[in-house]
């Protein structure tokens, strides 16, 4: 497939994922409005931590693929045009998975007025993880720069 081709299919899901999210029905947990308070900034705190820890896991993850010797030997840098499934450089599947989730997370955030707080909150938390994804994946191609193909 083509440049042009993945790009479509890209856009596409991505697209997809953000209506998605926009038009899913979503049912108001009553037990989790009911909880304490102190409960709420645990799970909060817990999760703020949790994906600040994104990009030091996924480095980990890529470390591992650069010394799987079937991966390729250059890697070329994630663009919406490359195909996020090829097994032998890893970084572009999730390249492709963090503008997906990210996609979703703004379509929660988008639809948060008429679903309520919990989905806006909800929201954050998934495009806060898809920035950091994101921020994983630049930290990648920075400390396995020798794996990297150079662009002329």
């Amino acid at each position: 497939m083509t440049g042009d081709t993945w790009l479509r299919f890209r856009l596409g899901l991505i697209t997809l994922s953000f209506v998605v999210a926009i038009f899913a029905p979503v049912e108001q947990p009553d037990a989790l409005m009911s909880s304490p308070t102190w409960v709420h900034v645990v799970e909060a705190v817990f999760l703020v931590v949790s994906l600040a820890l994104i990009p030091v896991m996924l480095l980990f993850v890529i470390s591992l693929q650069a010394a799987n010797p079937f991966s390729d030997a250059k890697w070329t840098p994630p663009t919406h045009r490359s195909n996020p499934f090829r097994w032998g450089n890893p970084l572009l599947f999730f390249h492709f998975a963090a503008f997906l989730s990210g996609a979703h997370g703004s379509g929660l955030l988008v639809s948060s007025p008429w679903k309520g707080p919990i989905v806006a909150a909800y929201g954050a938390v998934v495009l806060f993880g898809a920035f950091m994804l994101l921020v994983g994946v630049r930290l990648c191609m920075r400390v396995f720069k020798s794996k990297m193909e150079s662009i002329a």
